[in-house]
């Protein structure tokens, strides 16, 4: 301590700061090491900024009171005086006999520190946008007090207290001036902040007044154009969809159900949806809330008014307006509208107050950049409205290689277009030259994974992006689906795992480590990334994932219970909510509610056409022809023949026909000549690099197709080929199958009990074929080899998941438990 005493006020100001560097440095570290609170680091920095003024007025009490050392020593009342030496008077005298540049510069720099506390707590935790304005304000006003007051004061040295009274111009009464703003600042933005949550006054949002509830559906209509300009009005429109379509508070109706609802009311689906119309859309659809508005010119800029507005008797919740002076500020105005609209509606400050930067790719064209970068920000099952801006920014920069990379992976991800999603991978491979070293490296491992095929090859492009660009998880959690893919399981999970150091939020890594993780019996670490799936708010994979366990467990009753509220939340995103309801018919159909199931299948093939995914609705519309034909014991081929005649293999690209699903359907009903041409057409037209991707689908065809024609050992060695892929258990179920049929009664129980027991994330969309037969069959062969009891607890198992079946299929149930009985019986 005599040592710090004896520095001057700049080292101790440097000892400072770099103690400050250390202590945020070593919170950031933890914070991210230990997954701390995330107001861990803005606390540090705000109670570093406190304890910077009250180290610079130390040193300053500190620096005189080595002055006068000698003069308090000789003093009778020394203790006394270093008492008021170190008190806040004293730092207050010290100032009198500060010069006017050293007071500004002091005031300057508090004022620096006041506002970067300001800013740091108005976004961490979510103040009103007008406390940082009011604080310089405050600031500014403060300024000429401290000046004058110093100007007064200046050249006095210690005096009598009534001597500081100097024509009312005292530190004093400067600085209780300066606490009272601040302290009324604070009081007012708590005080603003209670009412808008409460609902209170003006600043209370539409939800906190209970006018709207939280995570509402409102419907957009497109703005009223009273400019000479044709496309401003749906620029404005497309804009604020784009910003509201962010928003925490509420959900926008989508693009989909919009054209269904106009559809029942006999309107082309594309017509323009005025203020009237969405109006009455609205109504008939029970949406709580339309948005709709004009912009007109004003001189040689614009005005834009927007309106929340309820549908039944259009009263105004909400107005709001703002201008741009010129083009130049269109955007702006149109972010500011959203964000004042969706402030109000009751989106929390903290989000509106995050603005993304915009994404660090090559492009000249900066609104196709703003697209870019407003697709790369939306959640993972916002898909449909991320490829539209992706094409949106092609449209304005048709050069823009990673938008074309962009639009590839977002059309990849459900399978939306295959061919499309090849046509983009390839035009960004032929654009890469214009690209950084780190976008090219990253181009050309995305064409040999997607569009030859040839993940060896694109593990170095990858490595070379990560080296690159170190801090960027993308190329680290692309690594891992490169070694995923060549099946070097564990290898891919460390790279998800580096990628998550980066980001601990990612919905791919995580899916990606719930889903490797359980293919190596990792089961622990598996349902961890499910739980932060759920955590970090990735609605709907969360739960989906959270489905799959269930299911991989048989538990099929609970997996329905997981699945079915998610259909109310995705109303609006056709895609996603067709992924729903396709899981929910795999989790009824192993349960025998075969009605229940094709009810839910032809919503999800619906679902499929509106989305434009005719090749999907085809395999969907064979899968649930086979699903049912098998549960029935049926050989009948006209739910497959009606499907083709629906959706014609003609009108699809080649690559996109679901060949293989054909072919294994009409092999397992006794069709193995269809099937055979089915699948010489597959080979055909099928691009070789493209083919390389169903190497697993493709020996499971040829198994099924060896199994209808009886070929068994040649059906034994293509199932066994087919084991590439750790997700699904589809070489399991073909390898009984064939054991069975070839009479290798030992082998064909093993198979059995393998997949029964087999604890694989994908048995959802297997299990509805072969689940409860295989308990059947599997008690039938446990019998015949003279093991009774254990023939009755694949019997009782089969009549417990069959408990709830359809009344067409409980004979069969009522067959297996008098089995049961007789068993039972038997053995005691």
């Amino acid at each position: 301590m005599r040592r710090v005493r004896g520095r001057s006020t700049w080292e101790l100001l440097g000892l400072y700061l770099a103690f400050s560097w250390l202590v945020l440095q070593l919170a950031q570290t933890l914070s991210e090491g230990l997954r701390l609170p995330d107001w861990l680091v803005p606390s540090t920095l705000v109670l570093l900024g406190i304890g910077l003024p009250v180290v610079l007025g130390s040193a300053l009490v500190q620096s005189r009171l080595s002055t006068d050392s000698e003069s308090v020593r000789a003093t009778p009342t020394a203790r006394a005086d270093r008492s008021l030496v170190v008190s806040w008077t004293a730092a207050i005298q010290e100032l009198h006999e500060r010069s006017l540049w050293a007071v500004a510069g002091f005031y300057l720099a508090f004022s620096w520190l006041v506002i970067q506390v300001t800013q740091t707590l108005s976004e961490g935790l979510g103040l009103p946008s007008w406390v940082v304005p009011f604080a310089l304000i405050l600031l500014a006003v403060g300024f000429p007090v401290m000046l004058i007051t110093a100007f007064v004061h200046k050249g006095l040295r210690r005096r009598a207290p009534e001597a500081d009274a100097v024509g009312g111009w005292t530190w004093k009464r400067a600085l209780w001036g300066g606490a009272a703003g601040f302290g009324g600042l604070t009081l007012v933005a708590i005080a603003w902040a209670v009412m808008r949550s409460l609902g209170i006054g003006p600043a209370g949002t539409l939800v906190a007044k209970g006018l709207l509830e939280e995570r509402t559906v409102i419907l957009l209509a497109d703005f009223e154009n009273q400019t000479d300009d044709p496309t401003l009005g749906s620029v404005v429109t497309e804009g604020l969809r784009v910003d509201l379509s962010q928003s925490e508070a509420l959900r926008l109706a989508d693009a989909g159900s919009i054209g269904l609802a106009l559809a029942r009311m006999e309107r082309p689906p594309d017509e323009r949806l005025t203020a009237e119309l969405a109006h009455e859309v609205a109504q008939r659809e029970g949406i709580e809330a339309v948005v709709n508005g004009e912009v007109a010119r004003v001189g040689t800029g614009w005005t834009l008014t927007a309106r929340v507005e309820t549908p039944s008797d259009g009263a105004i919740l909400v107005s709001h307006r703002e201008t741009a002076r010129d083009s130049t500020e269109l955007l702006d105005a149109i972010q500011a509208l959203s964000t004042r609209l969706r402030e109000r509606i009751g989106e929390p400050l903290r989000s509106l107050a995050a603005t993304p930067p915009l994404e660090q790719v090559t492009t000249s064209n900066l609104e196709a950049l703003r697209r870019f970068s407003q697709s790369a920000q939306l959640p993972l099952a916002e898909h449909q409205r991320r490829i539209r801006l992706l094409e949106e920014a092609i449209e304005l920069d048709s050069t823009f290689a990673f938008a074309w990379r962009g639009l590839a992976i977002a059309l990849q991800n459900y399978d939306v277009a295959p061919s499309r999603a090849l046509g983009a991978n390839t035009k960004a491979f032929e654009l890469r030259r214009r690209l950084t070293a780190v976008e090219r490296d990253r181009v050309e491992a995305s064409y040999y994974s997607n569009v030859t095929r040839e993940p060896r090859q694109a593990i170095p492009a990858y490595e070379s992006a990560v080296a690159r660009d170190p801090k960027a998880p993308g190329p680290k959690s692309n690594l891992g689906e490169a070694y995923r893919a060549l099946g070097e399981l564990e290898t891919a999970l460390e790279w998800y795992e580096r990628a998550l150091e980066i980001d601990s939020t990612l919905a791919i890594p995580l899916m990606n480590i719930a889903q490797v993780s359980f293919a190596l019996h990792d089961f622990d670490r598996a349902l961890d990334a499910t739980e932060r799936l759920e955590r970090f708010g990735h609605f709907p994979f969360g739960p989906f994932h959270r489905a799959f366990f269930d299911a991989s467990r048989g538990e099929y009753a609970t997996a329905e219970t997981t699945l079915a509220p998610l259909l109310e939340d995705l109303a609006g995103s056709p895609v996603i909510l067709g992924l729903a309801t396709r899981e929910l018919a795999y989790a009824t159909a192993p349960l025998g509610r075969l009605a229940d199931y094709r009810e839910r299948m032809d919503q999800t093939i619906e679902l499929q056409i509106q989305a434009g995914i005719a090749p999907e609705a085809l395999r969907l519309a064979v899968v649930a022809a086979l699903v049912e034909a098998l549960a029935r014991g049926e050989s009948e081929r006209s739910g497959i023949d009606a499907a083709l005649e629906r959706f014609p293999l003609a009108d699809m690209d080649p690559i996109e026909r679901p060949y293989l699903d054909l072919v294994d359907a009409y092999a397992q009903l006794g069709f193995p000549e269809v099937a055979k041409s089915l699948l010489a057409e597959f080979d055909d037209v099928t691009p070789q690099a493209f083919a390389r991707g169903y190497r697993f689908r493709r020996n499971q065809a040829v198994g099924n197709i060896a199994l209808a024609e009886g070929r068994h050992g040649d059906a034994v060695a293509a199932f066994r080929g087919s084991r590439v892929s750790p997700q699904a258990p589809w070489d399991l179920s073909g390898l009984a199958r064939a054991f069975d049929a070839a009479g290798a009664s030992d082998s064909a129980r093993v198979y059995h009990d393998r997949y029964i027991e087999a604890l694989q994330f994908r048995k959802m969309e297997s299990d509805p074929l072969y689940l409860a037969a295989f308990l059947e069959r599997s008690a039938e062969l446990e019998e015949a080899a003279g093991n009774p009891r254990r023939a009755a607890s694949r019997f009782a198992e089969f009549v417990e998941l069959w408990r709830d079946a359809d009344p067409e299929l409980q004979p069969r149930v009522a067959a297996a438990r008098a089995k049961m009985e007789a068993i039972l019986a038997r053995v005691g």
